[in-house]
């Protein structure tokens, strides 16, 4: 691989480099928790050859300061935290003597208006001695201080306000006469207006033969024979923090990002970052290659490719590298759309073992990502390789212009607009739908009532072809479906265009009723009666089970008559019993009426 033969190089370099020193940079924070809570922090970044524990503060101490007269407000003690590794670009590329600690001390602190109320402001502080011994733009840096500075306003005028905070910093080496951009950005959770600016790094009071802080106020004097890292252009931070440069001179090169904010107009407060870059001679990278084919032509750079909406249009990517053996991965970046969701190069990278080796891949434009206008896309086709520090990229521009295409509206319909099932019976509801464009594939969707609930136990399914769908919906009512016992049933076919014309509804409304009983359906009760105590055909009565399954409404009187027509019992209560004690022996006969039919029958009383 690249990388190979200039491994071993780089770690006799940085490592002379490393010999003494510790103190690599860092920053503090300030974030607005919770009524008078602040999360008041500070980063540290630790050479790790030289990390040793007892080079480790267990505690810091910051001091806060008011800006009008620099008298000291508040002192806080804030413990050690978390110690982990800062993360590089390409980790395999760094070797050990070159890792670098990043050390947090963090404490919830109460910060009260009444503290800090001045209109002019206040500043935290922590000095902390020594810088690396080799930094090369720098006068004596093995015993020069660093300070650690922030600025926040009046709590009074700005309450709540949390300071920017920087985003998490990457320990890359960067390679002499090589372009490189370094991302030192940082967020507001107010959103402020952060203005960036790379300023000359402050010195401090503490010295190699006094390292800690005392709580010393500002001003505080700038490092000494400090100057910006060898460049050209010159190293340089735009407003996203992004610091261009293309260094002259190896070396370790420190430097400051200032991150200003401003509200309205007015500068509330700042954030000071101190950090060091090492510069090495790198070997010769040249960046890979690649070409990109579509329907079986090559694309050229600036050129446009032409989609139709449904269907999906896909990218051959062939890529090569001049060296032996390199990883290439492979991407698109969006210019002027958002990025795709999940959408990717297949496969997203590969090794090319050789001068002569390539590697493919393809993309598909995702099928419906369109505009209802003739929309140009815009993006970037990046092949990056691995090598050592920062990986190598070419990247080309290309257009795509995603036409929408012309679309009729597929039709649905119900075999019912109104449909009345009973409980216990099995019933279906069919529907149908066509396409005017035949090539079409159609999908039919069972939409369920929502008001009222539809909880009635169904199947839908349905087959389709190209321009037509068939669906049929069963649907299984029970006695618990009789309230309420109408609802409206939506269907709906969707056809595979990328059109809002693309779907149609249709409904039917159905109505659910109680099973429809019959005089067949009538199992008489025994109608022999013996009225003599012994727990045996003692009454007469109905069965437990009537007709109509849900019994809504299906009794609703029986009468009982002698030989001669005179009425002995009568009751509207499906639960009676007729206990014939002081009647006499023979024959007596009733009429059962429910809702829908009457029956009648004889009893044989008997003594």
């Amino acid at each position: 691989m690249k990388s190979l033969g200039f491994t071993v190089s780089i770690i006799l370099t940085v490592h002379s480099l490393c010999m003494g020193s510790h103190i690599v940079g860092g920053e503090i924070s300030l974030e607005y928790l919770r009524g008078n809570s602040y999360n008041l922090g500070l980063v540290l970044y630790y050479d790790q050859a030289n990390a040793n524990r007892p080079l480790i503060d267990d505690e810091i101490t910051l001091g806060i300061f008011r800006k009008r007269d620099d008298r000291l407000v508040k002192a806080i003690d804030i413990p050690l935290g978390e110690i982990r590794p800062v993360n590089y670009s390409n980790s395999a590329c760094v070797p050990d003597s070159l890792k670098t600690l990043q050390i947090d001390y963090s404490i919830q602190a109460n910060l009260f208006v009444t503290e800090f109320s001045d209109s002019e402001g206040y500043y935290i502080t922590w000095e902390r001695c020594c810088r690396n011994s080799v930094v090369s733009n720098m006068l004596n840096p093995g015993s020069t201080g660093m300070v650690f500075y922030l600025e926040f306003p009046s709590l009074q005028d700005y309450p709540f306000n949390s300071s920017p905070k920087f985003d998490n910093v990457k320990g890359d080496y960067i390679c002499r006469n090589q372009g490189h951009e370094l991302l030192f950005s940082a967020t507001d959770a107010d959103g402020d207006l952060l203005v960036y600016d790379l300023v000359v790094p402050l010195a401090g009071h503490t010295q190699n033969t006094n390292p800690y802080s005392n709580l010393t106020p500002g001003p505080y004097p700038i490092v000494q024979g400090f100057f910006p890292m060898p460049s050209n252009p010159q190293m340089a931070i735009d407003p996203t923090g992004l610091i261009t440069v293309r260094p002259l001179a190896p070396g370790l090169f420190g430097f400051t990002v200032r991150c200003q904010e401003f509200r309205d107009g007015n500068k509330i407060g700042e954030v000071r970052r101190d950090f060091q870059i090492p510069v090495t001679n790198c070997p010769s990278n040249p960046a890979p290659s690649f070409q990109l084919f579509a329907n079986g032509f090559e694309m050229m750079e600036g050129d446009t490719l032409i989609a139709q909406g449904r269907d999906s249009l896909c990218f051959q990517l062939k890529a090569w590298d001049t060296s032996d053996q390199d990883r290439l991965a492979f991407s698109i970046e969006p210019k002027n759309f958002e990025p795709f969701e999940e959408e990717s190069f297949d496969p997203a990278a590969g090794f090319t073992f050789g001068p002569e080796d390539t590697v493919r891949s393809e993309f598909c434009w995702p099928r419906c990502f369109i505009s209802e206008t003739d929309y140009v896309f815009e993006f970037d086709i990046v092949v990056t390789d691995f090598a050592c520090p920062i990986p190598n990229k070419t990247i080309k521009s290309f257009k795509l212009i995603s036409f929408p295409e012309e679309n009729q509206m597929p039709s649905i319909e119900t075999e019912f607009e109104e449909y009345e099932g009973r409980v216990g019976e099995e019933l279906r509801i069919r529907v149908s739908a066509t396409d005017p464009n035949i090539d079409d594939i159609l999908t039919l969707e069972f939409i369920q009532s929502l008001s009222p609930e539809f909880d009635i136990p169904n199947e839908f399914n349905y087959e389709s072809g190209d321009g037509w769908a068939d669906g049929e919906l069963i649907i299984y009512p029970d006695c618990q479906h009789l309230d309420p016992d109408e609802f409206d049933l939506h269907f709906s076919v969707f056809d595979n265009s990328c059109r809002e014309n693309s779907s149609d509804t249709t409904s039917t409304t159905l109505i659910v009723a109680d099973y429809k009983a019959g005089e067949s359906d009538f199992t008489p009760p025994p109608n022999v009666v013996t009225a003599n105590g012994d727990g045996y055909n003692d009454v007469f009565s109905l069965p437990e089970t009537l007709p109509g399954k849900c019994e809504k409404g299906a009794f609703e009187n029986v009468y009982i008559y002698n030989r001669w027509g005179q009425l002995v019992f009568e009751s509207k209560n499906k639960k009676f019993e007729w206990s014939p004690l002081s009647e006499t022996a023979g024959n007596y006969f009733y009429l059962i009426q429910f809702e829908e039919f009457s029956y009648t029958g004889y009893i044989m009383v008997i003594r």
